[in-house]
């Protein structure tokens, strides 16, 4: 993909200044290239859906559910992850939080999964407000953002959790006895791509939940890498 390919041609730049290089070669940041490029932010769409496809299963092997809430993915694109919690879970209502122009994605897939009757997109912007629900899941949603935008999120997320409800962010923990594997490789990503983005310690993330008003109550590890982070309200 164009947006990731020619940022990363300016690693040595992002490593010195600490900033993304997305506005050195687009103009602009990443997700306003995106919705101004409609190909390739259906492209990213995309990509970050065959992502999904390939942990989701190990993820939803670590969630535990009652299996009749309400479960809204937050900047879930074409929903991948809530429909396999969905097809695990016969009486769940699942939903996606994202950008009208995925409407139609995500309709689409929920439909091929035969999970129409169940599920609502929600076309807005997790910046804005969240809509309430039981479960919020956040996967590879954080480390895209700085830390005060994050906690923005976050308390948008508090604000309509319901009573006894939980927010789950996946992402890859960081391990600050360990500099090698996929996280270290990834948090370069993030700073090679979005400004102040960035993979997080597990006590990185126990201040942003603290920030927004929740309390970090586990983090959990999947076959995939990818951990459940998981807060309640505080």
């Amino acid at each position: 993909m164009t947006s990731h390919w020619q940022p990363w041609g300016l690693l040595p730049d992002a490593v010195r200044t600490g900033r993304a290089q997305s506005e050195a070669v687009f103009g602009e940041d990443l997700f306003t290239y995106f919705a101004a490029h409609e190909e390739e932010g259906t492209r990213f769409a995309a990509a970050m859906s065959a992502m999904t496809r390939g942990v989701a299963d190990d993820l939803a092997d670590v969630i535990t559910l009652r299996g009749d809430e309400t479960v809204m993915d937050v900047g879930g694109a074409a929903g991948a992850f809530v429909q396999t919690l969905m097809a695990r879970h016969p009486a769940l209502r699942g939903a996606v939080l994202e950008l009208p122009h995925l409407a139609k994605a995500a309709e689409e897939s929920t439909a091929a999964a035969g999970l129409s009757e169940r599920f609502t997109f929600v076309a807005g912007d997790f910046l804005d407000v969240v809509p309430p629900a039981d479960v919020y899941l956040l996967k590879y949603v954080l480390h895209d953002w700085d830390d005060e935008t994050a906690v923005r999120i976050l308390r948008n997320c508090r604000a309509g959790l319901r009573p006894g409800g939980r927010v789950l962010v996946t992402e890859l923990v960081i391990d600050p006895e360990e500099s090698r594997g996929l996280p270290p490789l990834m948090d370069l990503n993030m700073l090679t791509l979005s400004n102040g983005g960035r993979e997080r310690e597990r006590a990185e993330f126990a201040e942003l939940f603290e920030a927004a008003g929740l309390r970090l109550v586990g983090v959990t590890p999947s076959a995939s890498l990818v951990s459940v982070v998981e807060g309640v309200a505080a």
